[in-house]
């Protein structure tokens, strides 16, 4: 049975992609609350010590918050674009296959999807950070080319926020507000494990895309939920973050991404917003 150590045991996807392969693969995790196999706090990766040879290793882990990238800029750096990578090389000086968890915002378009090949323009923080750390893979891939990168849009499961609150208010029959100006093109959690399986299964290396179908605001999206529900708009507010007091640290109106090629290799093909739709009514009911 084939050996996968996640970095980053405790993160959502990590939680979801453990339950739904666990028993296909060997699953070791992190975590730096010492609950799972290995103790592992990023911002101290000098002396991490593993006696297991991983045929695969994810990345699932850093500094994700935007707010925090944004407080603590080098803090993030030194633990998104230093300690990973070291830590990647040790493995893949192993022989382990990484699989780095990487995110659509490390593009701002307004013209078109961008492609796998695409050059990146990250613009905040925490964008620029998993660039500098793609970047960085990159550079060892020409020496270890056992590496995976996946970028991922939005990821939603029924405790996302706000979607988790808007369910809540509406089990209550009370308003919910969404924003016209913050976009997505949404995908599920189950689906970011599905393309690691894929990405495992198939050893394929370079960079691949997971991405929702089609870009809309937080607003187009809550109409569709309130029609899955059969509830009335009445029972919608759209408010823009300027009315809420609400700075957006990215709200791009493009966040898709072109899956053209990863759809080749993996046949996978971009998530639509029904299913989003129809995971989330389940909780509803």
């Amino acid at each position: 049975m084939e050996k996968i150590l996640i970095i980053g045991g405790d993160s959502r996807l990590g939680k979801i992609f453990y339950n739904n392969y666990k028993k296909k693969y060997k699953i070791y995790r992190t975590s730096r609350k010492k609950k799972f196999n290995y103790f592992l706090d990023l911002k101290k990766v000098k002396n991490f010590q593993n006696k297991i040879k991983f045929d695969y290793v994810l990345f699932i882990a850093g500094i994700v918050d935007y707010q925090e990238c944004e407080k603590n800029f080098y803090e993030a750096k030194k633990v998104n674009c230093i300690n990973i990578p070291f830590l990647a090389k040790k493995f893949l000086k192993q022989g382990s296959h990484v699989i780095f968890i990487s995110t659509n915002t490390v593009f701002k378009t307004k013209k078109k999807k961008p492609k796998e090949i695409d050059k990146t323009n990250p613009s905040f923080n925490y964008s620029k950070l998993k660039d500098m750390t793609e970047k960085k893979l990159l550079i060892l891939k020409k020496n270890f080319p056992k590496i995976s990168i996946l970028r991922l849009t939005k990821n939603i499961d029924k405790n996302t926020k706000p979607f988790d609150n808007w369910i809540k208010i509406l089990k209550k029959t009370g308003k919910i507000n969404a924003f016209q100006d913050l976009y997505f093109a949404p995908i599920l959690f189950e689906d970011s494990a599905k393309i690691i399986h894929h990405t495992i299964s198939k050893n394929l290396y370079g960079i691949f895309h997971l991405s929702g179908k089609k870009d809309m605001n937080y607003c187009q999206f809550a109409k569709l939920l309130l029609k899955k529900f059969n509830r009335s708009n009445k029972y919608l507010r759209c408010v823009t973050s300027k009315s809420m007091n609400v700075n957006l640290v990215y709200n791009h109106q493009i966040t898709s991404l072109d899956m053209k090629y990863t759809t080749r290799k993996t046949t996978m093909k971009p998530i639509h917003v029904s299913k989003i739709i129809n995971y989330l009514s389940k909780s509803y009911n």
